[in-house]
């Protein structure tokens, strides 16, 4: 959800465009197991959902929300501050696979964001155009997200995100466990560890992670151990 050429920026922008249909609604989830709150220090989310297994509301303990609108072909993400107070909307298009190809900021009026996606229905490319032009190239290995190429508006590599994954364990983590199904395929394994690299040959902090699941195999736990020593811990319960 996020070095590029200004043709190949138009060019995008046209062939979303062609494959956009105002009749697309999101795939629906019936039946799907999902998160219902999870647990993070001393921050709690609870998420609501509709009928059809999308989500419609983020809570978070300290006051803030977030509401979900859904209209053909389009989803509106309205974000709320600890006052309750509407501060502004992200309003994804879907494409005719019902996936999100743009993405604007009512706050932001000249910020746009840009999605193509894979033959196999995977995230492709990201262009993002706010203060600045930001491309993001998505490589696949084995149905899982290898690595994303992070560029600037003229190719300039700025530096790749590198992942690997617990090739034994399903990613039961996925968008749709969240009723955000409209950002295509996600990795078919569970995230074992992630770090930047960059033209200089350094490398950023690394991020490890690690699983505890319940007796049908859904993570109830997952701890985030960094290089520098940080832990984060996050509890997850379901409906």
């Amino acid at each position: 959800m996020k070095k590029f050429c200004l043709i190949f920026f138009i060019g995008a922008l046209a062939a979303c465009s062609k494959n956009h249909d105002n009749s697309v609604t999101t795939p629906p989830l019936t039946g799907l197991t999902r998160m219902k709150m999870q647990t993070s220090g001393a921050t709690v989310y609870t998420y609501f959902y509709d009928s059809q297994a999308r989500m419609v509301k983020m809570e978070n303990s300290n006051g803030s929300r977030k509401e979900y609108e859904y209209a053909a072909g389009k989803v509106t993400r309205k974000y709320y501050n600890t006052s309750g107070v509407y501060q502004y909307s992200i309003i994804e298009e879907l494409n005719t696979d019902g996936y999100t190809f743009h993405s604007t900021y009512s706050n932001q009026p000249t910020w746009e964001y840009l999605y193509t996606y894979n033959a196999d229905k995977t995230m492709a490319k990201q262009v993002v155009d706010a203060n600045g032009i930001t491309v993001k190239d998505y490589f696949w290995s084995n149905g899982n997200l290898d690595s994303i190429r992070f560029s600037s508006q003229n190719g300039a590599w700025n530096y790749t995100e590198v992942n690997s994954y617990y090739t034994d364990k399903p990613n039961t983590l996925s968008d749709d466990i969240f009723g955000e199904q409209y950002w295509g395929k996600n990795s078919k394994n569970l995230l074992k560890s992630t770090v930047n690299h960059f033209p200089d040959g350094s490398s950023s902090i690394k991020d490890d992670f690690t699983y505890e699941f319940d007796g049908e195999g859904k993570v109830i736990k997952q701890t985030i151990t960094s290089d520098n020593g940080n832990i984060e811990i996050t509890l997850n319960a379901y409906n």
